[in-house]
């Protein structure tokens, strides 16, 4: 396999899923949770979880447009980025197990989600 597209799987892996499975989370909160009979603990859950889910990926974007822009020489991240990195890995480990409680495909779609962006501070972490 080319380099190249091992590139474009990685950044379509950690950058791209993570707003996506969080956009088919909310529209499948959206579409089920108006029909359905569930507990409000549920529902609290799976509001936390989708909250927790977007702020972690605003934290990942904001790190990660910091570092691309910053002036320093070093090639070890600015501490804004660190500091937003922890913050946002935090987010998306809270968001696992209130995802978990989320019903139906918000369920699966908030784990997709959390889990992606574990996987993009980890990369985030272990890129030069």
């Amino acid at each position: 396999m080319s380099e190249n597209f091992l590139s474009w799987m990685t950044d379509l892996l950690t950058i791209g899923l993570p707003p996506c499975a969080w956009a088919w989370a909310w529209l499948s909160w959206i579409r089920k949770s108006s029909r359905m009979t569930i507990g409000h603990w549920h529902r609290v859950a799976t509001r936390i979880a989708l909250s927790l889910v977007i702020l972690s990926i605003a934290l990942g974007d904001f790190a990660l447009i910091y570092w691309r822009h910053s002036a320093e020489p070093s090639p070890a991240p600015p501490q804004l980025t660190v500091t937003a990195t922890y913050a946002g890995v935090t987010l998306a480990l809270l968001g696992v197990p209130l995802s978990a409680v989320s019903v139906s495909w918000t369920r699966v779609a908030l784990l997709i989600g959390s889990l992606g962006l574990l996987g993009f501070y980890l990369v985030l972490f272990i890129s030069p």
